[in-house]
């Protein structure tokens, strides 16, 4: 797209089109990273509330074994 917006041969009207278009393009990009960071903190939250459960769970078979001999 950029170097259909450096081509000598487009008019001025289809030049302001494009550089409009890149410009929202390069707006919904970013726009989407951001979202994507926000995704990728939120995962990392969920992993973390997965392992405790799992570590709690582990740990209370562990006392069970401990304390009923098994």
């Amino acid at each position: 797209m950029e170097r259909n917006l450096n081509d000598p041969n487009l008019s001025e009207d289809r030049k302001r089109e494009l550089s409009l278009e890149l410009k929202e393009i390069a707006k919904l990009l970013e726009t989407n990273e951001e979202q994507l960071k926000k995704m990728h903190k939120e995962n990392s939250k969920s992993f973390a509330v997965a392992a405790c459960l799992f570590f709690i769970c582990f740990l209370v078979y562990g006392l069970y074994v401990l304390v009923n001999g098994v």
